[in-house]
């Protein structure tokens, strides 16, 4: 921000506020929230798709009821049926079998090292 003095008459001083320049950088940032804003929900989407393909990848097979189930709903990976709990966390008689929050934690890792790689030249 530039300020600039005009001295117009001997008993006054008008002073001028040149904002061209947070004009400027409020557009920049608005452009770029709004880049980033698309970046950023491109980045989610393959994300959760790239879960979603993993755990049913690894999710357990036995009827092909649990791989059949697992679904990708606006970005939220997930299964309704029943056997998806128990094959996640085990139970008294078979340990866990886990297939989706493994997935998820590397799909965080990595969706997050890809936000700040396209958030770094702001």
């Amino acid at each position: 921000m530039r300020y600039r003095f005009s001295d117009s008459a001997a008993d006054s001083v008008t002073v001028f506020g040149d904002f061209t320049m947070v004009d400027a950088l409020a557009a920049d940032l608005a452009a770029a929230g709004l880049e980033m804003q698309v970046k950023a929900a491109a980045i989610v989407k393959e994300t959760a798709e790239e879960v979603h393909t993993r755990a049913v990848a690894d999710a357990p097979e036995r009827t092909g009821e649990l791989k059949a189930s697992i679904y990708n709903r606006d970005n939220v990976i997930g299964s309704d049926v029943r056997q998806a709990f128990y094959q996640e966390f085990g139970t008294s008689r078979h340990g866990p079998q886990p297939f989706l929050f493994a997935n998820a934690e590397r799909g965080a890792d990595k969706m997050a090292t890809a936000l700040l790689v396209v958030a770094d030249p702001l």
